[in-house]
């Protein structure tokens, strides 16, 4: 028996309009939302057959649209470029998910339209959330704009009060930027202002940025405070030290870090770590 997936694909890139209707309707497929689903992972890359999809399932089999293909013709959209039609999609959502919201910031940021992210987050049916706060400063770390995402941070900290992850995600942009010592002070206001401790995630962006900008002595002093300060280092950071060394050379030192990571009171190696290895020897 044919995949319903290929029977319904073929009639996509072959039919429009109301042919593509009558010969859906005739196809016989048992629509479902994993069908549907799949169908519009499909054309996702191909925005005019994806709409044209997604249109006939609203109007045709709407219970097969869930969470995922809001998602995905969010996504399809933005690739698109179709933002005005992308921020209706959201808004047209009470409360849309974290999901939705961050994949609607990382496309409209990507098009140049931060200033439309920004107001798709505080003109919100609901009132903003930090989730949303944070996966909108993430869409603009990403692509470069940690100015006008430290601006934003700050117009709103008192408004929702950060976590963690705002200051993680606020220090891994200036990192980005080729700015350490801004993402170190960063983590320090996250301490003295908000009474927040680092995590093992805040010390891996920071020895990324040290590592990044050639810094190793300063990576390694790093290294060694934050297992001074009681925090334990992780898979990451063993393995962003592995990488980085090898990647400047430093082999000796790189099997050193291996060495202490797979001592008692270490962690287990992950396959990035055994890839990073592999690669000294390479």
């Amino acid at each position: 028996m044919a995949d319903p997936a290929v029977v319904v694909a073929k009639l996509v890139l072959r039919y429009c309009g109301n042919a593509l209707n009558v010969a859906l309707r005739r196809s016989g497929v048992a629509w479902s939302p994993l069908l549907a689903s799949r169908l519009l992972r499909l054309f996702r890359s191909d925005a005019r057959r994806f709409l044209r999809l997604h249109r006939w399932l609203s109007r045709h089999r709407p219970s097969c649209l869930g969470p995922a293909a809001t998602d995905l013709l969010v996504d399809a959209l933005g690739r698109a470029h179709r933002l005005d039609a992308l921020r209706r999609a959201v808004d047209g959502h009470s409360s849309p998910s974290i999901r939705t919201f961050a994949i609607a910031a990382e496309r409209l940021v990507s098009a140049g339209r931060s200033d439309l992210a920004v107001r798709l987050f505080l003109e919100s049916p609901t009132p903003p959330t930090l989730p949303l706060l944070n996966a909108l400063l993430a869409a603009l770390c990403r692509s470069g704009r940690i100015a006008e995402a430290e601006s934003l941070f700050r117009s709103l900290r008192r408004r929702i009060p950060p976590d963690a992850i705002t200051f993680n995600t606020l220090a891994d942009g200036w990192c980005r930027a080729g700015s350490v010592e801004r993402a170190v002070e960063t983590l320090r206001r996250m301490v003295m202002d908000a009474g927040i401790q680092p995590t093992a995630a805040s010390y891996n962006i920071l020895l990324k940025g040290f590592l990044r900008t050639n810094r190793i002595q300063k990576a390694i002093e790093f290294f060694r405070e934050m297992i001074r300060r009681g925090c334990k280092p992780d898979a990451v950071t063993y393995t962003t030290l592995i990488s980085e060394f090898g990647r400047a050379g430093e082999v000796d030192r790189a099997f050193k870090i291996f060495e202490e990571m797979i001592d008692p009171g270490g962690c287990h190696p992950t396959p990035a770590t055994y890839n990073a290895m592999i690669q000294l020897l390479c």
